[in-house]
């Protein structure tokens, strides 16, 4: 009894030892080897943490891991559960936004790294694989627990790929995408009806829908009350999220600026990343298109 007992046991490992060789068999050797095959044994952690080693060792072109790192997301939780193992974990809330610039007449990017729950200004930076500093300074001075900075405009956007993002002492390995090739906001001055046309991004599975809201500035660029949801014109609203938008009805009385921003964010650990895109027009258009 006992040596059959024994021969079950053994059986009952065979499909796991198959599985991992077949696993480790399966793709040719290329750097993102180890995260398929993490991948195919049904552990998201590890295949994040091999993604971040690969990427951090070597550039890889964005066409061969973009598919991966959205499997990943979408498998946890929209990034929330992949741990990123930082004994400096005192940040309730982390947020890096990428931010695309557009106007009528120029293009630029930016960055800006905001904190929750901090008592005084932190020294933040962003460096990517190649040793290329993006940002290196410190918060503003906490407003009810709140601090953050932003980048000068950028010329270019960051190239997709490994960063490490540093607060103080805690280092947090990130994963950036590029958001810049599909331009989410459009204007059609030629259209009696309406001047912004928008299609917003995808919906990534186990995330939230992309946010698109309207923001008021006043001459100095300084916000104007709150964001406002932007409304579509439904009538030709396809199923896709694309459709022309209803402009605000009305403007501040001080407004110079109106900005139609999309955004759409994942969870990496404690950060969470946001890709925006925005677009800026002066105020007085908008009494062309009432």
């Amino acid at each position: 009894m006992k040596t059959i007992k024994n021969i079950l046991m053994l059986a009952s490992t065979i499909p796991f030892f198959n599985q991992q060789a077949v696993a480790g068999d399966w793709f040719m050797p290329t750097p993102l080897k180890s995260v398929y095959s993490s991948l195919v044994q049904g552990n998201i952690q590890l295949a994040w943490q091999e993604m971040q080693l690969a990427l951090s060792l070597q550039p890889v072109d964005e066409k061969h891991w973009e598919k991966i790192k959205q499997t990943i997301i979408s498998r946890s939780q929209c990034g929330r559960q992949l741990n990123d193992n930082s004994p400096f974990n005192e940040y309730r809330h982390i947020r890096l936004m990428i931010q695309k610039k557009t106007n009528l007449v120029q293009q630029s990017y930016q960055l800006k790294i905001s904190l929750d729950g901090v008592e005084k200004s932190t020294a933040v930076s962003l460096v990517d694989q190649q040793g290329r500093t993006w940002m290196s300074d410190n918060t503003t001075e906490p407003k009810l627990g709140y601090a953050e900075v932003e980048s000068n405009d950028l010329v270019h956007p960051p190239s997709p790929g490994f960063y490490q993002l540093t607060i103080e002492q805690a280092v947090y390995p990130l994963i950036l995408s590029s958001n810049n090739e599909q331009p989410w906001i459009k204007v059609n001055r030629s259209n009696s009806v309406s001047l912004i046309h928008i299609q917003t991004p995808e919906k990534r599975i186990s995330c939230q829908p992309a946010n698109t809201h309207w923001q008021w500035f006043d001459e100095e660029f300084s916000m104007i009350g709150n964001s406002q949801q932007i409304q579509f014109n439904i009538a030709n609203l396809s199923i896709e999220g694309a459709g022309s938008v209803r402009l605000p009805s009305h403007a501040p009385n001080n407004a110079k600026w109106l900005s139609a921003v999309v955004s759409q964010s994942e969870y990496q650990g404690a950060v969470r990343v946001e890709y925006a895109q925005r677009f800026t027009i002066p105020a007085t258009l908008i009494t062309k298109y009432k």
